[in-house]
């Protein structure tokens, strides 16, 4: 293992405690009402930007971080990601699908915060709306999607590029909650900063299970995405 990629394995637990501690004090925040007004100052200027084809666009994108997306998504990038011989990222980005998932329906059930109402642009989910569930377990899924793309390419010119529409979709997903009136910003601020924590583990599981498999194949190390 390099040392650049031993250290950022060594870190990826820190940064894990980190964005749990974040999640935990958006969590009391929106508990204690210090949050509040954050909320309603979302909503205002959602409002204010809100256009029939800035809807059109966000209700489409907004799919993305659900199951009616990111399971189709999923299926695209396994079926791709086993033939090209990359399977223990496959595994990885279904695990933090179905774990996520998981996390998030137990999340609402213990916070069990109420939906905003009269704002939304679309039908109200039928579960809780802490933490939101298209910025946790989609953030979360396309975070370390992002992570994964650029550890394969390593310090090729394209890493950088090909890890950007992951970002941008985290980005957009996160807006469209807020913006169609289904979420408070503090749950989107939840969601995120959980899926942060998310991945930060996968990625410590990413290196480990790397790291494993090259030295019991008798490979050295290189988590760039090449063997020597």
């Amino acid at each position: 293992m390099t040392n650049r990629s031993a250290g950022w394995h060594k870190h990826s637990l820190t940064w894990a405690a980190v964005w749990f501690v974040v999640f935990a004090g958006i969590a009391a925040g929106y508990l204690s009402g210090a949050l509040a007004p954050l909320d309603q100052a979302a909503f205002r200027l959602v409002a204010s930007l809100r256009s029939d084809g800035l809807t059109a666009a966000l209700a489409a994108i907004t799919h993305l971080g659900g199951p009616e997306g990111l399971i189709p998504v999923a299926i695209l990038l396994m079926i791709g990601a086993y033939f090209r011989g990359i399977r223990i990222e496959a595994v990885l980005l279904l695990l933090t699908l179905g774990v996520g998932e998981l996390l998030n329906e137990t999340a609402k059930l213990l916070f069990d915060r109420s939906r905003p109402s009269g704002f939304n642009l679309i039908d109200l989910p039928g579960s809780a709306s802490f933490p939101s569930g298209h910025a946790m377990v989609g953030g979360a899924f396309y975070l370390l999607l992002s992570l994964l793309i650029a550890k394969r390419c390593g310090g090729r010119p394209l890493a950088g590029w090909l890890s950007l529409p992951p970002l941008v979709l985290v980005v957009l997903i996160s807006i469209s909650r807020v913006y169609l009136g289904v979420h408070y910003a503090s749950d989107v601020l939840g969601g995120l900063s959980f899926a942060a924590a998310c991945c930060s583990l996968g990625a410590y599981a990413y290196e480990a299970a790397i790291r494993k498999w090259r030295t019991g194949s008798g490979k050295s190390v290189n988590l760039s995405g090449s063997n020597r």
